[in-house]
This record gives structure tokens, C-alpha cells and sequence, in this order.
């Protein structure tokens, strides 16, 4: 397939009306993606390809990829991810979006309102999206279905797991506007902005500290009594997580069914597994996101964080003094 108008070759139709629509549109006007017909107008171009061009294809297709829908609104919705539009607009913010008020408009109000419509049946948080909900679930159960590819490492959520593989490939598509340090993840470049902003939103219920880091909450929420839930029915231990248990429960059985594939060495965990094998490949996949140190477990990266937050989450029990790890508490 041959563009009329820089004689460029493409293997697919599809492939040169994308090239036709980002390359020979321009500021003046919208070039149409099947002829070579320029409008000033997006109005204009669309009412030429209903007129000339739809009545050669499935009524329900979309003009731009081909995909066949299977209604007329949800065609409309769809050309969206081509063109761009969002004419669903919040009133209390710039934000907008392509789909009607059941969807993500409605999602994204209750960041304004503060609703959280959907309850955890195990520990009672809220959530103001059932995704939230489903996603939250899994650190009781310790489900981790994501798994990356690479080193082995499991996630409970789908985006962690692509935030993850750019530590892997190098890729940082988020810049922060205010010293243009780039980051895997929005939810980094959002941490980090808190760094410029002084700003911590997360306030522990209990004893009223405040955190930059929702996960520094969770963390220092386990200093204090009657956040362990998970109990061994072996020795009568605590855990904060199901993960947690069931990790320890191998300590009673010296299960170790994960074994290196370099060396032959057993673990009883596939994460575990996962951060020996750096040893071998020689990587150190997890870094600071405030300092830009390196480590080769997350575990090891978790402690050092500590330094920035100046959390110290394991408490003596006799003298109440708080330490950033529990080898120095079990030092004191």
C-alpha cells in the first residue's frame, strides 16, 4: 500500500491511513485518512467520510482501525481512543473523559467527594472503585496473579506489574514538571512530587503520625497492637498478612519447592528464588526513587526507604523504642 502524497510503503491499509492521519494532517487542516481530501474542520472531514467513504464499509466500523462494533453508541465511544475527544467534563476540576457518567466520570467525582461505595468483607476499608476493592482483597488472600516475565516477581496489580518491567527495560515515561527527573510509574512521579511539596496526605488513626506514602501508613500501622490477624496454628505467631503466614508456615514444614536453575539451590518462596537468581544475572532491578540507589531485593530497598521517610515500624515492647529493622530490635 502506497501514500499518494510521499509515496511511502506500508505492509497494511490500516497501517497507511494511520500514516495519512499523524503524518499529511497538519495545523492548518485534517487530511482525510482514505483519500487525499484536506478539511479545515474536524466537522468537515468527519461528515466527508460518512458521506463518501462509510457506505463502502459495515456501518458499525470503525473508519480509522476496522474493528466492527457491536452498537452505534459504542462505536461512537470507541473512535474516541482515535480522536482523542473527551466531552465528558468534571466541574470541579480540568479533568475530562470519553465515556458517560457510569463509567469514569463518576469513578473519578468521588475523588472530590470522598465516597467509597465498596467495602472490604474482611477488615472493612473502603473503596471508591470495585477494581480498588478486587485489588485491595489480595493482600488478605496473598493472590498475586501478575507475573513478570523477567525475574519472576508477583503483583497483585496488573499496573505494578508494568510499572516493574520498566525497571528491567530502563524506561521512565513520567517527568516531573518541576525538576525534570523522570520516573517508571505516574505513582512515583506523584511520590515524588510530595518531596517538592512537602505534602503528606496518609494519617495513621492511631497515634496521628502523617505519611507521604500510603504504603509507609501500612507499614508503621503494624507498630501498633491488634493489626496482626493472621495467626500460626503451629506456634501461635502473628502476621500482619496471609502472605506473611503462610511464608512463615514453611519454617514448621522446611518446604522449599522453588529450586535455581544455576546452582540447584532450594527456597520456599518464588520471590525468594527470584531475588537469588540476581545474584547470577548480576542485576539490582530495584532502585530508590528518591535517591536513585540500586538493590537486589525489594525487601533490602523497603529498609533503606526508611532513611528518607524516617519510619521505624518494629517497637520494643519493654521501653517502647522504635527501630527502622527488626535485627537491631532484636539487638537492643
Amino acid at each position: 500500500y502506497s501514500c499518494n502524497a510521499c509515496e511511502q510503503l506500508f505492509s497494511t491499509h490500516q497501517n497507511l491511513r494511520q500514516h495519512r492521519l499523524t503524518v499529511h494532517s497538519d495545523e492548518r487542516g485534517f487530511s482525510c485518512m482514505f483519500c487525499d481530501k484536506r478539511f479545515k474542520r474536524r466537522k468537515d472531514i468527519n461528515d466527508h467520510i460518512r458521506r463518501v467513504h462509510e457506505k463502502k464499509r459495515d456501518p458499525q466500523a470503525c473508519p480509522y482501525c476496522d474493528k466492527v462494533i457491536s452498537s452505534k453508541c459504542g462505536l461512537t465511544v470507541h473512535m474516541r481512543t482515535h480522536t482523542g475527544e473527551k466531552p465528558y467534563k468534571c466541574e470541579r476540576c480540568p479533568a475530562s473523559f470519553a465515556q458517560s457518567s457510569r463509567t469514569a466520570l463518576v469513578f473519578h467525582m468521588r475523588t472530590h467527594t470522598g465516597e467509597k461505595p465498596y467495602e472490604c468483607g474482611i477488615c472493612h476499608s473502603k473503596f471508591a472503585q470495585p477494581s480498588q476493592l478486587k485489588v485491595h482483597t489480595r493482600s488478605h488472600t496473598g493472590e498475586k496473579p501478575y507475573i513478570c516475565e523477567d525475574c519472576g516477581a508477583c503483583f497483585a496489580d496488573k499496573g505494578k506489574l508494568t510499572g516493574h518491567k520498566r525497571t528491567h527495560t530502563g524506561e521512565r515515561l513520567f517527568k516531573c514538571d518541576v525538576c525534570g527527573k523522570h520516573f517508571a510509574t505516574n505513582e512515583y512521579l506523584k511520590c515524588h512530587k510530595r518531596c517538592h511539596m512537602g505534602a503528606k496526605p496518609y494519617k495513621c488513626e492511631v497515634c496521628g503520625k502523617m505519611f507521604g506514602l500510603r504504603a509507609s501508613l501500612a507499614q508503621h500501622s503494624n507498630v501498633h497492637a491488634g493489626e496482626r490477624l493472621f495467626k500460626c496454628d503451629v506456634c501461635g505467631k502473628h502476621f500482619a498478612t496471609n502472605e506473611y503466614l503462610k511464608c512463615h508456615k514453611r519454617c514448621h514444614m522446611g518446604a522449599k519447592p522453588y529450586k535455581c536453575e544455576v546452582c540447584g539451590k532450594m527456597f520456599g518462596l518464588r520471590a525468594s528464588l527470584a531475588q537469588h537468581s540476581n545474584v547470577h544475572a548480576e542485576t539490582r532491578p530495584y532502585f530508590c526513587e528518591q535517591c536513585g540507589k540500586t538493590f537486589t531485593q525489594q525487601g533490602a530497598l523497603r529498609r533503606h526507604q526508611r532513611i528518607h521517610t524516617g519510619e521505624k515500624p518494629y517497637k520494643c515492647r519493654a521501653c517502647e523504642r522504635t527501630f527502622t529493622d527488626m535485627s537491631t530490635l532484636r539487638r537492643h
